[in-house]
């Protein structure tokens, strides 16, 4: 029978209004599932493990089927799987430690700051004004004020992975963004002219600690100039203070084994299938790399009943 992983369930979601009748085909190399009118299935590597995934029924429940926005459950999401990798291989880019040869860039002014830390050895501080007399030519935002960490160009090609932890202060403000930029002068100029790619960006909320990981093996990396973490200047909403304060701390280079970026490789142990459910008579399709097993079953969550029994084989060319 399919395995993926020994315990492991695999859910299959269908949409509620499919029809019973059609039998399994099987195209490209990949197992098709049957059309049924049982609204969850379950693809399992047990055939006694037929417990029904009450987690998402209530989050189904929860959303009215997904017609209001699904509850995300931090622990199944992408960052909880990131903080968890192994680190292969990892180097500090010091910042409070080595404050004189930071560079600065746009409005405000930096300082180390020995109380409001995470790796004990002091943050960098950049304290600006939420707002400045103009907005800047894209009418996006005033500025975004950068504190870069210079390296000497540097082959970075054995490192994967960016990371740095970012405390934002600005009363009255619910949400702002961070930029981080990867700098090379080597065979391709990162961040690459006119385009974002070299850069990330994401939603930081006020008055805790962010941990930033941005997995980066696609970059180029081979004369790396610098690394950057900048803070967008929106304006500062009704009632909110127009200074704000961005705290960066622990910079690390880290090696780990990255995620699939290119082609369809599925990472280990994973099952690729359509989370959003199939239309009656559409195929069902569920597709998985490196088992060795030729069969496949489909069993009802709700009592364990094994309602289809199918084959499977690989396609090569």
């Amino acid at each position: 029978m399919l395995t993926l992983k020994p315990n492991t369930e695999y859910h299959e979601i269908h949409h509620p209004n499919t029809t019973a009748g059609s039998a399994a085909r099987l195209r490209h190399g990949f197992p098709r599932l049957p059309v049924s009118r049982l609204s969850r299935y379950l693809i399992s590597a047990n055939t006694d493990a037929s417990k029904p995934d009450t987690e998402l029924e209530k989050q189904l429940q929860q959303s009215n089927h997904v017609h209001r926005i699904m509850k995300a459950n931090p622990a199944h999401a992408g960052l909880t799987r990131w903080e968890k990798k192994e680190v292969l291989k990892s180097r500090v880019l010091p910042l409070a430690e080595d404050f004189g040869a930071l560079r600065h860039t746009g409005p405000g002014t930096i300082h180390v700051d020995r109380k409001v830390t995470v790796s004990g050895k002091g943050s960098v501080r950049l304290d600006t004004p939420a707002s400045l007399g103009k907005k800047n030519p894209t009418n996006r935002n005033y500025a975004t004020p950068e504190i870069i960490r210079p390296l000497d160009r540097e082959d970075l090609r054995e490192y994967n992975r960016f990371s740095v932890w970012v405390y934002v202060d600005a009363p009255g403000v619910y949400l702002t963004f961070a930029g981080f930029t990867l700098y090379n002068e080597g065979e391709k100029i990162m961040p690459t002219p006119g385009r974002f790619e070299g850069q990330h960006f994401e939603t930081v909320y006020p008055n805790k600690w962010q941990h930033i990981i941005w997995e980066i093996p696609d970059l180029y990396r081979d004369c790396v100039t610098g690394f950057s973490v900048n803070i967008m200047l929106a304006g500062a909403p009704a009632g909110a203070s127009e200074c704000m304060s961005l705290y960066i701390d622990d910079m690390r280079i880290e090696k780990v084994e990255a995620e699939n970026s290119r082609g369809f490789d599925l990472r280990k142990d994973a099952m690729a299938y359509c989370h959003s459910g199939y239309k009656p008579g559409a195929r069902k399709q569920a597709l998985v790399q490196h088992v060795p097993e030729r069969t496949f079953s489909l069993h009802d969550a709700a009592t364990g009943q094994t309602v289809y029994q199918g084959m499977s084989f690989s396609r090569c060319r």
